[in-house]
């Protein structure tokens, strides 16, 4: 349906803050706020690649499995996160998003079914009502 960038959110104070965009290597020394949904999460292995491609590991501060609350303790000043962009169409005020300046990480949102079960009306507009609704919020995975 769309593919979902993942932006870097920071207190709003933050030295980094009036950037346009951010690197992951600037990164480096900060205290980072990381989803906590084993190792084997997406998202977490992820946020390690990009790092280890910057030149670092990150330094965990916290492990949060809620996205209001990491904008809640970014702002407070705890660390910097990684989220996905659909989450944070409701920003704290506390935090600054800003773009990584180049090719930002993404998830992909889908909807699945298989392909042997048979698909009812109502499934059927169910999807399509998905892709009309996912349209604004991003672009299409190619």
């Amino acid at each position: 349906m769309l593919d979902d960038p993942f932006d870097l959110v920071m207190p709003r104070t933050h030295r980094l803050a009036r950037r346009r965009r951010i690197s992951v290597a600037d990164l480096a020394s900060e205290g980072w706020l990381l989803p906590d949904f084993g190792p084997d999460s997406p998202s977490l292995q992820m946020i390690h690649r990009r790092c280890a491609a910057a030149g670092f590991e990150p330094r965990i501060v916290f492990r949060i499995n809620d996205c209001q609350m990491t904008q809640a303790m970014v702002a407070a000043g705890f660390g910097v996160a990684l989220l996905p962009r659909l989450m944070l169409r409701l920003p704290h005020p506390g935090v600054a998003i800003k773009a990584l300046d180049r090719d930002p990480p993404i998830r992909r949102v889908c909807a699945l079914r298989l392909p042997t079960r048979f698909l009812t009306p109502a499934t059927e507009r169910f999807l399509a009502l998905l892709v009309v609704a996912s349209a604004p919020y991003g672009r299409r995975p190619e």
